[in-house]
């Protein structure tokens, strides 16, 4: 064990000593090569095995030695704790502190994750198709869209269990996150899609619902192009809140404007502007792992898919759900 040690350590000095490291590393490994036929099942010493011993105690004890004094000629001059002080505080990272334009990114996270949130909450609860919670989501042509969902990954553990809990009537659409919300909106709601798709912004001309849905996404995407520097001048914040507002206020209604001119206004603690910061980062990427899973699902079930999404809009019409095998 004394020797795996100094093996990992010495390679370690070595690495960085170049005066020494391509003789000593050499005849390091050599030997310790030789470790397996050195060990004799009786465990009785032979000339092999004193031989293998006094080249362990070579290294061990002479190249211990000479590193320990290669590393006090070669390592930056002075009192060696001052010199190890100095590397730490040049380590230490450096503080970031909130400026105008790193709170104008929180806010941008925020009204999106929050406000975006409820919403789409509302959204879903007056689309959705009609009836208690739990007997739509159980309902065969729901039941079925959303199982395809949960096979293909699209939907995750954790969510389905918010959508079919033990108890059920303890689900509730307040249980929901942003994804998920986003999920259901566009699979069982009778939703028309967009003329641009799923995934690309709208025109101008296009207030739609639909669309607005879509353009929050859209604008989600384009304030998170920002995450790396976590950071938006004025102008530009200006331009991204007056967009997902727009979309917002069409799709909850007027009241949510002044809430929204709160938000705008309101001081926001570091922490927060880190949190809102994270959930917009995980809805992010949580985005677009079920993009691509939709985009594969959709390709290889599309028309199974469509037809049970249509047995949600129009219960009486039965169907043969293709490769499924469930009739309806």
């Amino acid at each position: 064990m004394v020797l795996e040690g100094w093996i990992a350590l010495s390679t370690q000095y070595l690495e960085r000593i170049s005066s020494v490291s391509s003789s000593i590393r050499f005849f390091v490994f050599l030997t310790w090569g030789k470790m397996a036929s050195a060990v004799a099942p009786s465990f009785r010493s032979t000339k092999e095995t004193t031989n293998y011993a006094r080249l362990c105690r070579l290294q061990v004890d002479v190249g211990a030695h000479i590193l320990r004094e290669t590393f006090d000629k070669s390592r930056p001059t002075g009192d060696l704790h001052t010199v190890l002080s100095r590397k730490m505080a040049s380590a230490v990272a450096p503080s970031f502190h909130s400026t105008k334009e790193t709170i104008n990114y929180a806010r941008l996270c925020r009204l999106l994750v929050d406000v975006s949130a409820h919403i789409l909450r509302e959204t879903f609860d007056k689309r959705r198709p009609t009836g208690d919670l739990h007997t739509v989501l159980s309902s065969p042509p729901v039941h079925a869209v959303l199982q395809s969902l949960r096979k293909k990954r699209i939907i995750s553990p954790l969510q389905w269990g918010k959508l079919y809990p033990a108890i059920k009537s303890a689900v509730s659409s307040k249980n929901f996150d942003i994804t998920l919300l986003m999920v259901l909106l566009r699979n069982i709601c009778g939703l028309v899609r967009p003329a641009t798709g799923w995934d690309t912004l709208p025109p101008a001309t296009d207030t739609t619902l639909e669309a607005d849905i879509v353009r929050i996404k859209c604008c989600r995407n384009t304030v998170y192009g920002h995450a790396s520097q976590a950071s938006v001048d004025d102008p530009t914040f200006n331009q991204y809140w007056q967009d997902i507002q727009d979309a917002l206020v069409r799709l909850g209604g007027a009241g949510y404007q002044s809430a929204i001119d709160d938000l705008r206004k309101e001081c926001m603690d570091p922490d927060f502007e880190e949190h809102y910061k994270e959930l917009l980062k995980q809805w992010v990427v949580d985005e677009v792992s079920i993009k691509e899973r939709l985009d594969e699902m959709t390709e290889h079930f599309g028309r199974s898919l469509d037809e049970l999404k249509e047995a949600i809009v129009n219960p009486a019409k039965k169907f043969k759900a293709g490769e499924k095998g469930i009739v309806y």
